[in-house]
Order: structure tokens, then sequence, then C-alpha cells
């Protein structure tokens, strides 16, 4: 399970691509407060792009939250570790923002949220079941029911109540 934590301070959704392609602009935008920029791009090099992230209202270049393989872990960003000999590769393990780190972690929240569907349904079907199975007249149905139904949470859960 993916620690939310991660992603505090990203920039709220809902997210969609836009741009206008005939001046070759794509961007990220959010919508969620009227139109904000998440990611665009910016050229670095020649023949490369460097995506870039909102911060404080400004864009700043991914290559300024990058994150090494090698040499001291807390360096963070391009020219940090130009200065630093210990990042002797300039490998990258990460970007360090959140909204980088969202998109880095899209699949498995994906996977999680897939999961989680697939459990909240198995938890409506046995509960159809119960209703179906169990008289329901009075209160000794009912509490029949929540006992089934705290026996089938714990199951899937492992927790206990």
């Amino acid at each position: 399970m993916i620690d939310i934590k991660l992603f505090e301070g990203h920039t709220p959704g809902i997210w969609k691509w836009a741009g206008d392609s005939e001046i070759h602009s794509l961007r990220l935008e959010s919508r969620a407060k009227g139109l904000m920029c998440v990611m665009d791009f910016q050229r670095w090099g020649m023949q490369n792009a460097v995506p870039c992230f909102a911060t404080k209202g400004l864009m700043d270049k991914a290559s300024d939250w990058l994150q090494f393989q090698v040499g001291d872990r807390s360096i963070v960003g391009h020219e940090a570790a130009l200065k630093d000999i210990s990042v002797y590769r300039y490998d990258i393990r990460g970007i360090d923002h959140p909204d980088a780190r969202l998109i880095e972690a899209a699949p498995e929240l994906l996977a999680e949220l897939i999961e989680t569907r697939a459990q909240r349904d198995q938890a409506r079907n046995a509960v159809a079941q119960m209703f179906t199975a169990i008289d329901l007249e009075g209160e000794a149905g009912i509490e029949a029911v929540h006992k089934i139904a705290r026996a089938e949470i714990e199951s899937w859960s492992g927790v206990t109540s």
C-alpha cells in the first residue's frame, strides 16, 4: 500500500491534457481551482525536453528536483549534483516533487483502486446474500446480519472488532 503522505502538496485535480499542436505546446492542467498548469515542458539541451512542475504558482524545471542513484541521497537538483563530488554519475532515481511522485505512483494507485472496488463488490454481494438468506423480522434478524457482516469483514481484512 502506498503512503499517501508522499503526495502532500500535489496539485488538486481533475487533471486534463491540453495545449496547441500548431505551436507545439503540450501541458497537463488542473481545473480544480480555475485553470492551473500542473506540468509543461521546456527545452533541455539541443534535442531534449524537461518536464516542469507548478511550485507556489511558478513552473520549476524537474531538473531542479532530480534525485540521483549514487552519492549523497539528500542532494536534490542537477546543479547541486554537479557541485557535489559524491554524485559521480547522474543516473536519476526520482523527481522530488509531489506531482511527479503522484504520476509515478499512478499504476500502483490504480491497482489498489481495482482491488478496493473488488472488495466492495464482494461485500455488497455478501450483504445481499445475507438479506435473502435470513428472515429479517425483528431485532434478532438485524443482529444476525450485523454478526455475519462483521465476520465477513474480519475474514477479508484480518481486522477484529
